[in-house]
């Protein structure tokens, strides 16, 4: 599990009223950065549970931050996968200020591919229910060649085949699938009488011959 950031932002400040002043004819409220100051956390706005789970950068478990000289809340990282939670800097009196993580954008980048990614295999698997065959999957793994062609032997990384087992058609023995004496691959040649001749293609030591009625 990931924890995300938090703090550090432009606005990740701790601010509190100044008094009034007027501008240019209009008057508003200035606003101080307060320095030193304790934010704790909570999962919701109002009530609601403490978050106590944070560590700082240094990966050193803390309960809480403090504002530096100039008022700004440091960088620290947040509960596994927390991305929001609610800031106090006034001891747990309120008012709470909500705080996203700071990495969020990482995190959109990754399931952006990862959504296009998805919305690619939907518009194969589109064609593929218009089409009926599977090969129109865009970057179908090797299965579609199977599906296509039917043979076990066009499929990407195939495992060793073990015991071959070769019927004889009609009155002739076919070829067995590979020419070479392989112990780990011996063949079993089903059919009647005569047997398969030995070599070239044909029975190989370790194969067995199953004789059956004609």
């Amino acid at each position: 599990m990931a924890r995300h950031l938090f703090g550090g932002g432009i606005g990740d400040y701790v601010v509190a009223p100044g008094g009034s002043v007027t501008v240019n004819g209009i008057t508003g409220e200035q606003e101080l950065l307060v320095p030193g100051t304790t934010v704790i956390f909570f999962d919701a706005i109002a009530a609601g549970n403490a978050i106590t789970d944070l560590l700082d950068l240094l990966n050193t478990p803390i309960t809480s931050v403090t504002a530096d000289v100039n008022g700004a809340v440091p960088q620290f990282q947040g509960p596994n996968l927390v991305r929001s939670m609610w800031a106090d800097a006034n001891g747990g009196g309120g008012p709470r200020r909500l705080m996203i993580a700071t990495d969020i954008g990482s995190d959109l980048a990754g399931d952006e591919a990862n959504i296009a990614t998805l919305q690619g295999t939907v518009l194969g698997l589109a064609a593929v229910a218009t089409s009926g065959h599977y090969s129109d999957l865009s970057g179908a793994p090797s299965l579609a060649t199977v599906a296509t062609s039917g043979a076990y032997s066009d499929l990407t990384g195939t495992p060793s085949l073990g015991l071959q087992a070769v019927v004889k058609l009609g009155g002739t023995w076919p070829l067995r699938v590979t020419t070479a004496s392989d112990i780990s691959r011996p063949a079993m040649w089903i059919g009647p009488s005569p047997a398969p001749a030995f070599g070239s293609g044909y029975s190989l030591i370790g194969d067995v011959w199953l004789d059956t009625p004609s």
